[in-house]
């Protein structure tokens, strides 16, 4: 099942930085490809997503496979953990909102 999180202001890692959406390398290099979505988490300011390259068997939530950003509900600003690696785990609301 594919997801499109759909066009957002900005680009921009945890520490503020922007994040290219086209080239090589990190989370620019996938930016176009298919991927594999977890479920959407929503703490009433923002919407967290988990994104992984597809695999079979499909990565379980406690795969550190997933790349996770949040979507300000207001601004549509987006960010990543990690500078947008394919690092991290999934497993609750709660878990993902501390990497921030």
């Amino acid at each position: 099942m594919s997801y499109s999180k759909g066009p957002v202001a900005q680009f921009v890692d945890q520490n503020g930085n922007a994040q290219p959406q086209s080239g090589a390398g990190g989370a620019a290099s996938v930016a176009n490809a298919p991927l594999e979505f977890n479920e959407i988490y929503d703490d009433g300011t923002y919407q967290y997503f988990g994104e992984a390259i597809p695999s079979n068997p499909r990565p379980l939530k406690t795969d550190a496979v997933w790349r996770l950003s949040r979507i300000h509900k207001v601004t549509s600003r987006e960010e990543f953990v990690d500078a947008g690696n394919f690092t991290q785990v999934y497993t609750d609301v709660a878990t993902v909102a501390a990497l921030f």
